[in-house]
This record gives structure tokens, sequence and C-alpha cells, in this order.
């Protein structure tokens, strides 16, 4: 818990300062790495795999054939735009908060995609306008395609912004990887935020590392290197953090590949430590340890299907190819039998 330096009565009359708010499932994404409990829109896709009959076993949240609770809510009631999980603005708790929002002085928060959320939305817009934003360090997950000019004139108001930007990969794999968004367009979102950004603090790219990404994670951090050197600023803290796959069992993690694809990866990631004057911090150490620990489980054809059944059942949602946007060597697994 963070603490005002300059107020010692609240070590004996402790406040609340610090609130880490989950805004709700309302995105604009369908992410391959999410479920529909997190983003409103993969109910498309689950609302598709029902409809047509596509086999889902063992995909999480998706197979509408088990009893989990989240199946069930999804299949009463298939269409409903938040049929899982809602913020509740009408609340007490939240007025309370909006209330007593001078107090406040660390804000986090996250969605669904945390820019589209009226909740949070409501709290910039309440903060500024009682003169308090910029006694807030306002962190938050964002998949960085929002960044209009009216919200980038909002969030500058914040004393800090802290930036967990979900950007898994680049180029036609993160077209892939985030659908419905393309690369090109991300970047247009991306460097408004970068061109227009007065404020300090921390910008991390937070890819979370899957068998379908994981060859691209070192050209995501040149990327970011260069965003860097471009937009070189001293107040501002650059790090790539990545993220393990969870949960951990879904079929496309990067522990259910080949001994020779994750030591190939161990190399890949092992390289990106080697130049530590890149002026971006990275965390790729934990991936490396994470391939390393499993890199002795025995693969077997059983992990091969599954992980082609999900991969082809949401090709299958979006009309798209895997060929057309994976790394060779994912290619040669998913279409060689072991």
């Amino acid at each position: 818990t963070e603490i005002k330096e300059h107020n010692p009565q609240l070590l004996t009359d402790p406040q609340l300062q610090v609130i880490d708010f989950s805004f709700g499932e309302n995105c604009n994404l369908r992410c391959r790495i999410c479920m529909p409990g997190l983003s409103n829109k993969l109910r498309l896709d689950y609302r598709y795999f029902l409809k047509n009959d596509i086999d889902t076993t063992g995909m999480q949240d998706y197979d509408y054939r088990n009893d989990h609770p989240v199946t069930q809510a999804l299949n009463s009631d298939p269409g409903a735009e938040y049929a899982v999980n809602n913020f509740n603005r009408d609340s007490h708790q939240w007025q309370d908060i909006l209330d007593n929002i001078h107090e406040l002085v660390h804000i986090k928060a996250t969605g669904g995609e945390t820019t589209l959320s009226k909740g949070f939305l409501e709290f910039i817009d309440t903060a500024i306008e009682r003169d308090c934003a910029k006694n807030i360090v306002l962190e938050f997950h964002s998949n960085c395609t929002k960044f209009t000019n009216r919200l980038m004139d909002k969030i500058n108001e914040f004393q800090e912004l802290n930036i967990n930007a979900s950007i898994d990969s680049i180029y036609k794999n993160y077209d892939y990887m985030r659908y419905p968004m393309t690369w090109d367009k991300l970047e247009l979102s991306l460097h408004n935020y970068l061109n227009k950004n007065t404020t300090p603090g921390n910008f991390a790219f937070n890819p979370v590392v899957t068998a379908l990404n994981a060859h691209s994670i070192p050209a995501l951090y040149q990327y970011q290197i260069q965003l860097a050197v471009q937009y070189k600023r001293p107040d501002v803290y650059w790090s790539l953090w990545v993220d393990l796959l969870w949960p951990e069992d879904k079929s496309i993690n990067i522990k259910f590949l080949p001994r020779h694809i994750k030591q190939e990866l161990i190399q890949l990631y092992s390289a990106m430590l080697e130049d530590q004057t890149t002026g971006v911090s990275c965390n790729i150490d934990n991936t490396i340890a994470f391939l390393t620990e499993n890199l002795e489980l025995e693969i077997t054809e059983q992990h091969r299907i599954n992980m082609l059944r999900e991969i082809t059942a949401f090709d299958k949602s979006r009309d798209q190819c895997y060929n057309d946007y994976l790394h060779p060597s994912i290619i040669e697994f998913l279409e060689n039998p072991l």
C-alpha cells in the first residue's frame, strides 16, 4: 500500500488510497489468448462454434458441451451483451469512490478494453472536474487501439501515466492474434499516444506468449526499442513485460510445443538478454525459465491435435488460415503427426 509521505497521520488513521478496478468485459477485439468472460466480442466466436457444431472439446470457456458455470451462462443467453461480468456504476460503493476521489493517489484499471468502459471514463472525468487528477497516478491495461485526441487530452491531466500495452505481436502475426484489429490501425493509435503524451510514467508492452506468437516476441522487442529511441524522454520508462498464458493448460501454451521448438525459442530469447543497453528493460528470463522447466515434458500426438483443434476452430469463425500467419516451425508441428 502506498502512503503519502507528507501525511504521517495516515499511519494511525488509514484511508483508502489505491484501488485496482476491473471495469467489465466490454471490448472491441477478439483476441485468441482471451475468453468470452473477459471480452464480450468473443461471444461471436462462441455462438459460431455452437451454431456450426464445431469441435471445441477441452477449449477453455468454449467447450459448450461441458457444465462449467461460464458455459452454462453463455449457453442460456449466448447473445447477451453482459452475460458474465459487468461493472456496476449504479452501486453505492462506486458512488462512494467518486465522492471521495480526492483522497485517492493511485488507480489501477483493466477491462475488457479499459478505454471503452463507461466506468473508467466517468472516473477520469470526475477526477478532472474536481481538480484532483493532477494528484493521481493513473495505471491501466489497454490494447492501445482507442487513443483518440480527446482521450489523450484527458489522461494527460493526471500526475503520472503507467500504460500496460496489450500488444502480443507485430505485423500480420498481430492481425492473427488480435482479430479484427490490424497492425496498421494499431500503429496509428499507438503513435498518436506517443506523440501527444506529455505526462511522465511507464510504457510497458505486455504480450502474452503462446505457440501462436512465440517466434515474434524478439521482433516486437526490437520494435519497442525503436519507439523508445524515436520518442526518447527521460521521464518515460520503457519495458517489455512478457506474461505466460493463463490458464496454463490451454492447448496453445508454449509448453506443449515439441522439445526442438522450445530449444529454438530459448536461443531466440537468450539473445534478447545479451544487449543490456537498449533502454528497454525486459523480463524474458521468466519465459526462458518456463521453457527450460518444461523442456522434458513428453509431448504426445494428443497435444498436437488439441492445439490444431483450437487454432482451426478460430480460423473457421474468422475466415483465416494459420498457414498465412504462423511461424514455419509451428506450421510444421501442426501438420505432421507425431
